[in-house]
């Protein structure tokens, strides 16, 4: 069974579906309203989610919660487990098994995590590292744990595994309607309230619209980003002499036209002061390992990019070295031009000392493609 965030139909309730849905409806509204979870859109799909997948099974069936980086899969998974515990008085704990950490001792690895979310949440982040076999494996092992755990499978690709069967898919924030402008209003007033200027703006409507139009029209999917962009947006302007007319709508319109439209490559590298980094030291290390200064300058600010989006996983060393390889694959892949592995090696010239072997070349592809 998916359930679609934002866009689950209502459909005629028998007597049993009312009193299901009196019975735990006001608790996870009430839940609801005291989490972080920003829009009415959300709220009610994850209520009515919540319920039909979580609570009425008691827990007992895996859920599959998809979503590109940044839509909040984490906030989720951590929402059903406070619901679980506190309407169904569950009382283990949140646990994390991350995907491509454990592979050579994964059956012990989720045993070990299942003991220990016992009667709690096992969380098993980036499930789509996982290949066809370990997803078996865990299918295997979480059937032979018989509802001691909620297991809740985070994966940022909206393919359709065979397992598990019910899914919640959140959409990219440009998507979200009317959630869309209630985030960029509260982003905007925790900005102001930051810096205690909470009435500068004239015409808080006009301007929600403005940032609402250029966020769906760049298909922004990242509420982190989404939030980073009201921030800077905020902050520059109070740096101005005149900061309520910095965030007069025309003026906010050509702020997001050169911050969004020409990009980080479009606006050049940061100075290494704005990135913190003492200019002496960035010029050495440039020296020594033979790239000009402007080229690491970028790509250290390639790499504070990345781990700011690194959103739905801990910041650990681990985390930021897969995400940064892998977008350093990715990077390779499109600087070749090729569209196969084929095409992959011979982009390094004709000679085979200079091409990557096929095994290696396929490896590439698929870590690219994230194929299993």
């Amino acid at each position: 069974m998916v359930l679609k965030a934002h866009q689950l139909p209502a459909s005629p309730k028998t007597n049993a579906q009312r009193s299901n849905a009196s019975r735990f409806g006001p608790m996870v509204s009430g839940l609801l309203a005291q989490s972080d979870l920003i829009g009415a859109g959300l709220r009610t799909s994850l209520e009515r989610a919540t319920i039909a997948q979580v609570l009425l099974p008691r827990c007992s069936d895996p859920l599959l919660i998809s979503g590109a980086p940044g839509t909040g899969k984490h906030m989720v998974a951590g929402f059903l487990h406070d619901a679980a515990t506190h309407i169904l008085g569950r009382g283990g704990r949140l646990v994390y098994l991350y995907g491509a950490t454990e592979r050579k001792r994964l059956a012990i690895a989720l045993g070990d995590a299942i003991a220990e979310a016992k009667d709690g949440t096992l969380v098993l982040d980036r499930f789509e590292s996982f290949t066809h076999d370990e997803r078996r494996l865990i299918e295997r092992v979480v059937a032979s744990s018989r509802g001691r755990v909620l297991v809740l499978a985070l994966s940022d690709q909206c393919d359709s595994p065979s397992w598990p069967r019910a899914r919640l898919d959140l959409l990219p924030v440009s998507q979200r309607g009317d959630d869309l402008g209630a985030l960029i209003e509260c982003f905007l007033e925790e900005a102001l309230t930051t810096c205690g200027q909470q009435r500068l703006i004239h015409d808080p409507q006009e301007l929600t619209d403005v940032i609402v139009a250029q966020a769906q029209r760049h298909g922004v999917s990242s509420v982190a980003e989404l939030r980073s962009t009201c921030r800077q947006l905020v902050f520059e302007a109070l740096a101005t002499d005149d900061a309520s007319a910095a965030l007069a709508s025309h003026r906010v319109q050509a702020w997001l036209n050169e911050h969004t439209d020409r990009g980080p490559v479009g606006a050049g590298a940061p100075s290494a002061e704005a990135l913190g980094i003492d200019p002496h030291v960035i010029e050495d290390l440039a020296s020594v390992h033979g790239v000009d200064v402007e080229t690491l300058l970028y790509q250290v600010h390639v790499v504070s990019s990345l781990v700011e989006q690194l959103n739905d996983a801990p910041r650990s060393f681990r985390n930021i070295m897969d995400r940064t390889d892998d977008i350093r694959r990715l990077a390779i892949w499109l600087h070749s031009g090729a569209d196969s592995q084929a095409e992959f090696r011979k982009s390094f010239g004709d000679a085979r000392f200079m091409q990557p072997s096929k095994s290696s070349a396929w490896a590439f592809f698929n870590a690219v493609h994230k194929r299993d």
